[in-house]
């Protein structure tokens, strides 16, 4: 069966036959508890404690609730942020006026609360012809609100909030991890040493793709049309972003588990391949900065713009913006991210466009991030919640999203190895959600993801795909791919081998959802993180 795995229901945790479950067009509406199957895969026992169901090798589900600001923490007042500078709209292009404002916050002191303060947008409608930019930390674009305040562009991207470089000063040190099996999931890792280690250093793992890996993967014999395709080159080194949470001995562990298994069996060369760590200091990453509170809008012609792109940034946000007509990449967050927030985004299409290549319009890399609270309208062939490369690096959440964007929405991973995504009661009716191979599509993408999760979610289509060789499904299934309860048909997805479900499902039954209803909710309870 390919290393499907259909769990066995427990009559003993029926809650309920019938299913609590409503949404509401724009307003999103979370499943309720009351009447649900247990999970199998993550469930509550009798003292409300979630316990984690552990394959052969090891693997589980990672913990999602350090994701977004601060770690998980609720978005900071805007009270609590003081408007130093008020910009009216009055020109045919306001972009100088915004940047002067925010220059000048930009290089006032920053206050015990980490925050310089904000740049209040007035009442009106401004208009974008150059690009904004925000690279200090402690500085906040805001508007009077999404009925109140409109920006008008038509720039690839109107506003970057970004630190003034993506360069920083690593140590010198690298800390080999001792050359084992460490599966998925794990936070605690046996380093060679520790020496210049402490509790609260941010740390940069770096792990490398190998030839070995790829061959497992099948993604060498990638080829469209007889000509060969590269899904990734051999010897890329990946890296991930982490805070030192604990050591005993030479046992390290980090804030949030290692977005991968980790195999030695597929290093090709142990002295070059073996993960390490090293020390980083990011002075002029961009951090305690947000976008907030405004309407933007585009011409609602075919075009390939977006509008806000995050990079370099910690503990930073984008939420309560209204974006209308933008077809790619509308809000972004790049590789370089970590600890940042997208929250109540809404994002309307008014007019219907059917590409050959659907727009992406939420693209989501870096690691740590929340995306939460979106409704997106418009009918149009879109992937709205994307992401790409091994520079998505989880933990990364959607949670909470509603999209009526008809039958050619697509949320999926895009390509080559994302890892550990959760989706999270996500509403896609008309839709579909897959976690699922794309083979030659586009420039080769392969396997766009592994060791993510499909939660609770509504679509009409539900797919997940274990990562495999379709050419020699004789190979043993080492990555996996999760959907758990949800309501839709479950599909093999493209080239299925077999035609067969291929994934790891904890499926309840058609009619009836899991519990706890949402993952990254009960995680956050656990870690007794207050309300978002």
């Amino acid at each position: 069966d390919y290393g499907s795995t259909m769990t066995g229901l427990n009559a003993g945790f029926v809650l309920g036959i019938s299913i609590c479950l409503s949404f509401v067009l724009g307003l999103v509406v979370h499943i309720p508890d009351c009447e649900a199957v247990q999970a199998t895969l993550v469930h509550q026992d009798a003292n409300g404690t979630l316990v984690y169901q552990v394959d052969k090798d090891g693997n589980r589900v990672m913990d999602y609730s350090s994701c977004g600001y601060k770690g998980g923490q609720p978005l900071p007042n805007p009270s609590t942020i003081p408007v130093l500078k008020v910009v009216h709209p009055g020109s045919d292009d306001d972009a100088g006026a915004i940047q002067s404002a925010i220059d000048a916050v930009s290089s006032a002191p920053v206050q015990r609360t980490g925050f310089r303060g904000a740049v209040l947008l007035a009442p009106g409608t401004f208009r974008l012809k150059r690009q904004v930019t925000i690279s200090a930390s402690g500085v906040v674009l805001r508007g009077s609100g999404e009925d109140k305040t409109t920006v008008e562009s038509q720039l690839a991207n109107g506003i970057l909030l970004s630190g003034s470089n993506s360069k920083f000063d690593l140590s010198k040190q690298q800390h080999k991890f001792v050359a084992k099996y460490y599966p998925f999931g794990a936070t605690t890792f046996e380093l060679e040493s520790v020496d210049d280690l402490a509790v609260g250093d941010t740390v940069m793992i770096f792990s490398t793709i190998t030839a070995k890996f790829i061959a497992y993967l099948g993604m060498d014999k990638l080829s469209r049309n007889g000509k060969h395709e590269t899904w990734i080159a051999a010897g890329k080194q990946v890296m991930t972003d982490r805070v030192i949470t604990k050591i005993d001995s030479k046992y390290v562990t980090f804030d949030a588990a290692f977005p991968d298994s980790i195999r030695p069996e597929l290093w090709d060369n142990p002295a070059h391949d073996t993960p390490y760590v090293a020390r980083y200091t990011w002075a002029s990453r961009a951090r305690q900065s947000g976008i907030e509170f405004f309407k933007a809008v585009h011409s609602a012609d075919l075009n390939t713009d977006g509008f806000i792109s995050v990079n370099n940034a910690e503990n930073c946000w984008v939420r309560n913006v209204t974006l209308n007509d933008f077809q790619t990449s509308v809000v972004t967050t790049g590789a370089t991210c970590k600890f940042v927030t997208i929250q109540s985004l809404t994002i309307n299409y008014s007019k219907f466009y059917h590409r050959e290549a659907p727009p992406l319009i939420l693209t989501i890399h870096g690691t740590q991030i929340l995306h939460t609270g979106s409704v997106i309208r418009g009918e149009m062939n879109n992937w709205p919640l994307s992401s790409g490369d091994p520079i998505s690096r989880g933990p990364v959440v959607h949670h909470n999203i509603a999209i009526y964007s008809g039958s050619e929405s697509i949320v999926e991973p895009h390509m080559r190895w994302s890892t550990g995504i959760l989706y999270d009661n996500i509403n896609n009716p008309a839709g579909s959600i897959e976690l699922v191979y794309r083979g030659w599509m586009g420039s080769g993408h392969g396997w766009p993801v592994a060791w993510s999760v499909i939660w609770n979610c509504v679509a009409k289509q539900l797919c997940a795909q274990n990562p495999l060789d379709h050419t020699d499904t004789s190979k043993p299934v080492l990555y996996k791919n999760w959907l758990v309860g949800g309501l839709g048909d479950n599909i093999p997805g493209w080239e299925s081998p077999g035609k067969k479900l291929i994934g790891t499902y904890d499926w309840p039954g058609k009619g009836f959802v899991s519990a706890p209803t949402s993952l990254y909710l009960a995680q956050r309870a656990a870690a007794r993180l207050p309300p978002l």
